[in-house]
Parts: C-alpha cells; sequence; structure tokens
C-alpha cells in the first residue's frame, strides 16, 4: 500500500498535462487561415481563444465555397459582435481573399473598449495595418444595448453610401452569461435587418442556452443548425438566423 501512496495524484496529474497537451493542438488547428494570434487574459475571458471559435471558422471555410454563397453580398458590410482578439472576423476576411479573391468592403471588429487593445494588437499582428487605414477594417467600442454605440455603427459608410444593416453578423461564444442575453438580444435586433445573414457559434455548456435560443426565436428565423463535435466530446453549434417576418 506504501508503493500505491500518492498513485492517484500521480495519474491525475499525467492525464491533467496530456489533456492540456491535445487541447493545445486542438486550438492550434483554430488557425486556419494562417493568423497568428496573441490572448490575453488580464481582462478577462473576452482576450482569449475559445472552442467554438475554431468551430465557426471550419464552418465558414465551408461556407464561402458552397452554392448559395453570394460572394459580392457577404464580403459587403460585415460586422462581429464580442470579436475579443478578432481571430474570427479576420479569418473571414482573409478567407474571401485568399480563397475567391474578393475583397471585404468593411469588416467592423466590436467589443468593448478594454477588449479593443487586444482586436487591434492582432489586426496588426497579421500585417492589416494598412487594411485599417484605407477603412476596411474598423475597430470599434460596441456595448451590447448602447444606444450610442449602435446608432455610430449604423450611420457608417460603405464607398460613400450610408449602411443601415450589414450584410453578415459573426459572433462567436457569446452565449454564455445569462445576465447578457437582453443585452445581446437587444444589440442583434438593432444591427439585423431583412437581409442581414448571423451567424452563430457557442459550446453547449449548460441549460441556459435554451432559454437565450427561445427568447432569439421570438424575433429571429433560424435558418440552419449544425453540431460540431471537437476534442473530448466538446459541443460546439452552429446556428444561422435572420430576422423573422411574422
Amino acid at each position: 500500500m506504501v508503493l500505491l501512496e500518492g498513485f492517484g495524484e500521480l495519474v491525475d496529474d499525467i492525464l491533467a498535462e496530456r489533456q492540456e497537451k491535445e487541447a493545445q493542438d486542438e486550438r492550434s488547428k483554430i488557425y486556419t487561415s494562417g493568423l497568428v494570434v496573441h490572448e490575453d487574459a488580464s481582462p478577462g475571458c473576452g482576450g482569449l481563444i475559445w472552442e467554438s471559435a475554431g468551430a465557426i471558422i471550419s464552418y465558414l471555410e465551408h461556407f464561402i465555397t458552397t452554392t448559395e454563397f453570394d460572394a459580392h453580398k457577404y464580403s459587403g458590410n460585415i460586422v462581429e459582435l464580442g470579436a475579443g482578439t478578432g481571430i474570427v472576423g479576420l479569418s473571414y476576411y482573409r478567407l474571401l481573399n485568399e480563397k475567391l479573391g474578393v475583397k471585404c468592403e468593411k469588416l467592423y471588429l466590436t467589443d468593448l473598449q478594454c477588449i479593443l487593445p487586444i482586436t487591434r494588437n492582432n489586426v496588426e499582428l497579421n500585417g492589416f495595418g494598412n487594411d485599417v487605414n484605407n477603412g476596411n477594417i474598423c475597430i470599434c467600442p460596441l456595448e451590447w444595448a448602447n444606444n450610442d454605440h449602435i446608432s455610430q455603427l449604423l450611420s457608417s459608410e460603405v464607398d460613400g453610401e450610408q449602411n443601415h444593416y450589414p450584410n453578415l453578423v459573426l459572433i462567436s461564444d457569446c452565449v454564455y452569461f445569462d445576465s447578457c442575453f437582453n443585452a445581446l438580444l437587444k444589440t442583434l435586433e438593432s444591427n439585423i435587418g431583412p437581409e442581414t445573414l448571423c451567424i452563430m457559434s457557442y459550446k453547449k455548456r449548460r441549460h441556459a442556452e435554451k432559454r437565450f435560443f427561445t427568447m432569439l426565436q421570438k424575433v429571429f428565423r433560424v435558418c440552419n443548425m449544425v453540431r460540431i463535435v471537437r476534442v473530448y466530446l466538446i459541443k460546439c453549434f452552429i446556428v444561422e438566423f435572420s430576422l423573422a417576418v411574422f
């Protein structure tokens, strides 16, 4: 029995180390479009990359090759809510260029003011500084349900014309705080027009997501839902939705 003392803790440590290594390997697969991304946990979880980011990037890579993909429309005005590191929006921006030879007219990377330095750093780190200077990429604060921030975003211009609604809204791993559901829904209602498509990814954590989507479907029409199972059976879901017409 003396020889076995502490053996359980040793096994736990080995398993934890292996899981961490495999998790790191899985995270490296996120960078499907060749981005180098700096993470920073100091302002909170918004500065980190989460599993559903990899899921939505893989989905977007498939999405742009489908027959129903409208390159002209979905390279127009693109908004990412809760952009964090910017990996999702920047990946889509690069995929359009590298896979289709299409330049995105305007990509808005939005998040809380305290997160945006991380977003901006990754934009610069990946050589998109000129795209910011040219106005193709805009890094701007958007606190959910903040009317001033929403108004500034909706009053922006694309190709000299005032824009009211984005063509495509991207959201990754933003459904985890129940207290933010109403604010997120208000922001979605304000930013999604009749022709807007929203693609959201989230990791299944608890039953709170069901309540969010019950709320969501009172205003929006869910067009498609895809489940992507990743390492350790982590369930990530992709949801496409648009404004409902009642």
